[in-house]
């Protein structure tokens, strides 16, 4: 008996077919691994910014704790009592001239 050629299947063709499930199912398993590891990423990511928000957090509390500090109230209380102002005659007046280094003039030989 003759077999036709649609019952017929050449060892190519299934060949090929086995490559394109092969193929197939490699590529569910990339897309699956893929989404895997997007879920991962997604996830470190919002834990770093929830470390990030108690970070800064913390840093805003040590500016306030740092400006509170330095506020005159405080400062001022910080200052021993044996401290004084000091005298007219201890305070030095220099012009503004000193101010600035003078240029010096560089001439060519």
């Amino acid at each position: 008996m003759k077999l036709s050629k649609q019952v017929a299947m050449n060892p190519l063709t299934i060949c090929l077919s086995l490559l394109i499930l092969v193929i197939a199912c490699f590529g569910g398993m990339g897309v699956v691994w893929m989404r895997t590891k997007i879920a991962q990423s997604a996830k470190r990511i919002n834990q770093m910014q929830i470390e990030q928000a108690k970070i800064v957090l913390s840093l805003q509390d040590i500016d306030a704790k740092i400006a509170e500090s330095h506020t005159p109230e405080v400062l001022k209380a910080g200052i021993p009592a044996s401290v004084r102002p000091s005298l007219q005659n201890q305070i030095i007046w220099v012009p503004d001239s000193y101010r600035s280094p003078p240029q010096l003039a560089i001439s060519k030989p």
